[in-house]
């Protein structure tokens, strides 16, 4: 009885797994069909967004035309300039014209001049002047002061110089992000089309019985979780596109196109040693650190012209409408005038300027030694991160033709039923992880070479 109760449980059993593997391998596909797919616009991406793209020449030039930073040295020029032109009107004399017009009553006029009738002394005069006054000797003051500004004027151009490669930088770092972020989005599609390939054939496989259900959901689990990267991905771009569209002054967020130009990876046109002297004679940092320097030693000569006297010299001519003026009328006729002045106490005023203007300049001093410094430790430090990242891109390129050509014989392997799920998985992590160091190595260089150039003055 026992035997043939076994027999004839032993058909039903089966037939009971049988049904129940048919009902997991349709839930599992209706699990896959019911999973929520990615939103319009992060499948399409960038593609559809009606963003202008601009190539980094344009770039450039736009963010170089909006830049407060350029505007207020440029500003700066223009107030140096204006200075300069005072301190050659320092050696023209200063002409004043000056007019009065007096009237006074009879009784006044008549009493001032004794006289009780007849003919009275005038009640209303008009008087016309022309003066003119000129240092004749300053001590060296006005040369001094010609100096500190022919200083200032080269100084705020080297300023100008400086903010102009700094805005030209964060150009070219906001045109690289927007490409690097746009690199990474079509990493995370690839990565996604492999995802939902490998979802499709674990779905066949497990309907087919040759794999098991945990495989199923780990190929569920990758397509999520690449989905879930692309919406990141496309994030960082529309955000590195709005930051992008800062720059140049637009309100709304702007594309890079890129060129030949902007994705070349070419070799510098000095070598290293060459490159770091430049950086360290020729740098805008530098520049501007040596005229500040030179200002301020213009300036300190300046302060210390105050201990010398000043000799000016004053002539005027004065003209009446009539032979004789009211009493307290400028008198007609030439006035000449030559005069010394020295303060001889004045608070410690000149000491405190003397003072001050010493500080200054041994503050420059100290701050263009230590730019120089400065200068030449960044211009090593980033020729070494250029060379490792032209290094990382070759070995980038070979890792992700590896990684590729893996996945593939791994894949293959998954289908033919002699690897695992797990070997697949970590073929594709392994694909995506040298795609987005590749896109890394490759931001890192273009940004690196920026700061180089913009670090020297001078394209490279």
């Amino acid at each position: 009885m026992n035997t043939q109760r076994i027999c004839i449980a032993a058909p039903i059993v089966a037939l009971l797994m049988c049904i129940s593997l048919g009902f997991a391998a349709e839930a599992a596909a209706q699990g896959v069909a019911m999973t929520p797919p990615l939103p319009a616009s992060a499948m399409s991406g960038d593609s559809t967004t009606p963003y202008p793209q601009l190539t980094m020449g344009e770039v450039i030039e736009r963010a170089l035309a909006v830049s407060p930073i350029v505007a207020s040295g440029t500003g700066g020029v223009q107030i140096a300039r204006s200075y300069k032109r005072t301190t050659l009107g320092a050696y023209l004399p200063a002409v004043t014209a000056t007019s009065a017009a007096t009237r006074v009553n009879a009784g006044q006029a008549q009493a001032a001049s004794g006289v009780s009738s007849g003919i009275g002394s005038p009640t209303r005069s008009q008087t016309y002047g022309l003066a003119a006054a000129v240092d004749l000797f300053t001590g060296g003051r006005r040369q001094a002061n010609d100096a500190l500004a022919r200083a200032d004027l080269r100084a705020a151009g080297s300023t100008l110089v400086s903010d102009r490669f700094l805005v030209m930088l964060s150009a070219q770092q906001g045109f690289y992000e927007v490409v690097r972020a746009s690199d990474l989005v079509q990493v995370a599609r690839g990565g996604l089309a492999e995802a939902e390939q490998l979802l499709k054939f674990t779905t066949s496989m497990f309907r087919a019985g040759t794999v098991t259900r945990s495989d199923l959901l780990r190929a569920q689990l990758q397509s999520t979780t690449m989905q879930e990267q692309l919406l990141a991905a496309t994030d960082t771009l529309i955000a590195a596109s709005y930051a992008l569209g800062w720059l140049v002054g637009a309100d709304g967020a702007v594309g890079a196109r890129t060129d030949s130009a902007s994705e070349a990876i070419r070799p510098l046109a000095l070598d290293d040693s060459s490159i770091v002297r430049l950086a360290v004679e020729a740098s805008p940092t530098v520049a501007v650190g040596e005229d500040v320097a030179a200002a301020t030693k213009a300036a300190l000569r300046a302060a210390r012209t105050q201990y010398v006297p000043t000799i000016s010299a004053t002539g005027a001519r004065n003209w009446a409408n009539s032979s004789t003026v009211v009493s307290g009328a400028p008198r007609p006729g030439w006035t000449v005038t030559v005069g010394t002045s020295y303060p001889v106490f004045n608070g410690f005023q000149r000491e405190d300027a003397v003072t001050r203007a010493e500080v200054a300049a041994y503050i420059a001093r100290v701050a263009l030694n230590d730019t120089r410094r400065s200068v030449r430790a960044s211009a090593a430090q980033l020729l070494a991160a250029l060379t490792t990242t032209t290094a990382a891109i070759s070995l980038g390129a070979e890792a992700i033709r590896s990684a590729r050509e893996d996945l593939r014989v791994q894949t293959a392997r998954y289908r033919a039923g002699i690897s695992t799920m797990l070997d697949v998985l970590t073929s594709e992590a392994a694909l995506l992880q040298a795609e987005y160091s590749f896109a890394q190595s490759q931001n890192r260089y273009h940004t690196t070479r920026a700061a180089l150039e913009a670090l020297v003055g001078r394209k490279l």
